[in-house]
């Protein structure tokens, strides 16, 4: 399980939150694979996306954009394939089903965004489907132009086996969120995407999930007010309604992070309400009302902001948390600090939003931890399988950067 050249250690802390006894079922880590690999340079986006048979993992560095498939049990399935170049502004994949009855067939789509140049050229967002062996089924779909400080993706399984996409197009003085519906010929609707976000306000961090009812979105926004006083807001888009404000934020780069879970909308972010100088992360249902001040606390020893919003755990890593939505489980996934080094960090959420039992820490030592990515593969009633892929921040003493991949059980 543990190779010599850098140790996989997955640690459950069992104490439960402070006045309760209750000790949760854990989330178990299976087997770690090796499943890509770059040299001399830092892996600055992963992606992970459940499929049929396992499977595929995707990562991105000066190298270039790959893709690998994998085993149900994240064993590496083939030899990883170059999709695309270095997407520094961002990757997210996603799966679809087209046909029906015999003729159904699983498609899976890469979106990428390669920002422009300091010589004023413009970069692209370009989406590949991809086969069963990860291979591009066709030339890239480009779905608009993006600026030199582009820096965010997302992407989603749309109607009639089409996808929702939604990236960040920054450059000097305009910082928007766009967002396109591309059907399953290829059509991209509206062209160059649908501003969404607010005139006048600095806008990025897109959060895409669907539902049974459609597709949500949410994404970070700030700006000065009329005292030249610096605010945020989280905005959130629900289809067919507008776009509105739905938490205010202290924090630069609050990331937010959207999914449906337990029939509502349920939001995770990062924040700075104790003006502690690391940034911890919240999770709420979407339509919370702020606690009054000075109302008494639950009794249920779980750390609330005024929002009313549970706290979960320390989020200061290069990127924001993610929450990830499987059957009955819900995990809150964050690269935090440990120490000298970096952890990815997996907590189990419970059906009240709060925060349930120890945290599943994985850590590759002397390496740290800079990306992670999960996906749900299936569940039941009792319990779900997940796959979850994380890369190496590396040191200099060590030219290979590995990005690793492994199952994931989680009881409910």
């Amino acid at each position: 399980m543990i190779d010599a050249r850098a140790a996989l250690c997955a640690v459950l802390i069992a104490a439960a939150s402070c006045g309760t006894s209750m000790v949760v079922p854990p989330c178990r880590l299976g087997v770690e694979h090796d499943v890509g690999r770059v040299n001399g340079t830092s892996i600055e986006e992963v992606a992970i996306v459940s499929t049929r048979g396992g499977s595929i993992v995707a990562w991105s560095s000066t190298e270039g954009t790959f893709a690998r498939v994998l085993a149900a049990d994240a064993r590496p399935r083939g030899e990883a394939r170059a999709i695309a170049p270095f997407a520094r502004g961002g990757i997210a994949m996603a799966s679809t089903s087209r046909g029906r009855g015999a003729a159904e067939t699983e498609v899976v789509a890469l979106l990428a965004v390669e920002p422009g140049d300091e010589a004023g050229r413009f970069g692209a967002v370009r989406l590949w489907e991809l086969d069963a062996h990860g291979a591009p089924r066709g030339e890239p779909i480009v779905l608009g132009g993006t600026g030199l400080y582009s820096d965010g993706a997302a992407l989603a399984a749309g109607r009639d086996g089409g996808w929702i996409a939604a990236w960040h197009d920054g450059a000097p003085g305009a910082f928007r969120v766009r967002i396109a519906e591309v059907s399953a010929s290829g059509a991209v609707e509206p062209r160059g995407g649908r501003i969404v976000t607010t005139e006048g306000r600095t806008a990025w961090a897109p959060s895409l999930a669907t539902s049974p009812r459609g597709w949500s979105a949410a994404w970070q926004e700030t700006w000065f007010d009329d005292r030249n006083r610096e605010s945020g807001a989280l905005r959130v888009l629900v289809p067919p309604g507008r776009a509105r404000d739905v938490r205010p934020i202290a924090r630069p780069e609050a990331g937010p992070s959207l999914v449906w879970f337990g029939d509502r909308w349920v939001l995770s972010y990062r924040d700075n309400e104790d003006r502690d100088r690391h940034a911890e992360y919240y999770v709420g249902p979407l339509h919370a009302r702020p606690r009054p001040a000075g109302t008494a606390r639950t009794g249920d020893a779980t750390e609330r902001n005024p929002h009313g919003d549970a706290r979960v755990s320390r989020a200061n890593g290069p990127r924001p948390p993610r929450l990830v939505a499987c059957g009955p489980v819900l995990l809150g996934v964050a690269v935090r600090s440990f120490a000298r080094n970096m952890l990815v960090g997996i907590n189990r959420i419970g059906d009240g939003l709060e925060k349930r039992g120890g945290e599943l820490q994985v850590y590759e030592e002397l390496q740290g931890l800079s990306r992670t990515s999960v996906a749900c593969r299936s569940f039941d009633a009792e319990a779900s399988e997940l796959v979850i892929a994380y890369a190496e921040q590396g040191i200099a003493t060590r030219p290979e950067r590995h990005v690793r991949a492994a199952s994931m059980r989680c009881a409910r």
